[in-house]
């Protein structure tokens, strides 16, 4: 789950069974803890729990990523289900150019000449490179450089 730097989010875990499970986060500080929201309802013969905490607002200097684990378990026939799940939340960032500016690159015609940008961004953003809005094809395998 990615929440953008300086954005709030909500840190969900469901589970579904028969009886109704029991659901709770491991490890969850009191801050947390204290903004906890439970749901449940019923589909067929089956329950749903659901817990939920809001986050944030979040920004980079929160480490970048928090990883939260749902534990669901309930019991039938005597026999103890148990069903972990890891929720990763990332602080992202929009695309930035790295070095705020465009080299010039000079080349004389029949010449071969590369092409680079440098870029940062969480998710990793992807490059697009258009001539006179046109699509071109990639070259290498992170798109951050183009030859002509």
């Amino acid at each position: 789950m990615y929440v953008q730097d300086g954005s709030s989010g909500e840190v969900r875990c469901e589970a579904q069974g028969s009886p109704m499970p029991r659901v709770w986060f491991e490890g969850l500080s009191a801050q947390y803890a204290s903004q906890l929201e439970t749901s449940e309802g019923t589909v067929g013969l089956s329950s749903t729990k659901e817990i939920s905490f809001p986050i944030g607002p979040l920004n980079l200097d929160e480490s970048g990523q928090h990883t939260f684990t749902c534990t669901a378990t309930n019991t039938h026939a005597g026999i103890v289900y148990t069903k972990t799940q890891a929720v990763k939340v990332v602080v992202g960032y929009p695309a930035a150019w790295v070095n705020g500016t465009w080299p010039v690159v000079e080349t004389t015609k029949g010449e071969s000449a590369v092409l680079f940008c440098e870029f940062s961004g969480i998710p990793q953003p992807t490059v697009t490179w258009l001539r006179n809005g046109v699509r071109l094809p990639i070259v290498d395998d992170n798109g951050n450089s183009y030859h002509v």
